[in-house]
């Protein structure tokens, strides 16, 4: 049936709802960086404020309940000892509700296909009542050929069917191409490695950027020091006001820290984190 246009005008539609700024709720994303950027790290922080609240990345709005994060790529014990560095930041009470409201399902090693219907009903099943679900990483989770516009377009529609229906927002990660990682331009929307499918279909990306070597000079950072500082970039973003780029600094255990390089950096993490005070 068409939009009945009487009653949007007299009605003023309900609100948008967000999971966090830039991500509308049902709808399908991207998270593109090279390999060793701190992708992961970042979507165990980022399912982990929106099942405890404890905003660890500082995004200053989070929509809080359920979160799936599907790992295709590292073993289970990797996982682990990422969860527990993180978990040294949160408090009793957060803990608590990570357990109630997050779900890891590592599936390294058992050749998950998302285009398969066994695959694509236990994703389905897995992300009922969820807030935000993160695909680690997309490659993991196909067969396909991504330089293929076609085969790219179903993947996404399969992923947008998913998040339709159980109204959650997805992310899936993916890697940037070689010419980008190259030049040292992963913060451009092309940086996505595959088919401009990925990119254009889609409804947010934001990209993981290593600093470079410029940057680090012009910011004061050592050139030593200047890989353990990522820039967080919203290369596309269709819903929502503009976000201005940001820093997060890799902490020992590879948390990420937010860090405002235009102040003297603070060490206390507690204030970062809203945690309890201490070290990896």
């Amino acid at each position: 049936m068409p939009l009945n246009i009487l009653e949007i005008c007299s009605n003023k539609p309900p609100q948008l709802e967000f999971i966090f700024p830039g991500l509308l709720r049902g709808i399908v994303g991207s998270v593109v960086a090279s390999g060793g950027t701190g992708k992961t790290m970042w979507a165990l922080q980022t399912c982990s404020s929106i099942a405890c609240g404890n905003d660890m990345l500082k995004y200053g709005q989070l929509n809080t309940g359920k979160s799936v994060l599907l790992s295709g790529e590292d073993p289970e014990q990797i996982t682990a000892l990422r969860l527990h560095s993180m978990c040294k930041y949160l408090s009793e009470k957060e803990i608590h509700e990570l357990n109630k409201n997050m779900f890891i399902y590592s599936i390294s090693g058992k050749n998950p296909n998302i285009m398969d219907k066994n695959w694509f009903e236990w994703i389905k099943n897995v992300t009922i009542n969820s807030k935000l679900v993160i695909i680690d990483t997309l490659r993991v989770f196909h067969n396909l050929e991504e330089n293929d516009s076609g085969k790219m377009s179903e993947l996404i529609k399969i992923m947008g069917s998913i998040a339709s229906e159980n109204n959650t927002s997805i992310l899936f990660l993916h890697h940037t191409n070689k010419n980008s990682a190259n030049n040292s331009n992963g913060g451009d929307q092309q940086a996505s490695r595959g088919s401009s499918v990925l990119t254009d279909n889609i409804k947010l990306q934001i990209n993981l950027v290593t600093m470079t070597s410029p940057e680090a000079k012009d910011l004061g950072i050592d050139e030593q020091d200047r890989k353990l500082y990522v820039k967080y970039v919203y290369s596309k973003m269709n819903y929502g006001s503009p976000i201005a780029d940001r820093w997060l600094k890799r902490e020992d255990g590879g948390i990420l820290k937010p860090t405002d390089l235009t102040k003297k950096e603070s060490n206390n993490l507690s204030q970062i984190f809203g945690g309890r005070k201490g070290g990896i």
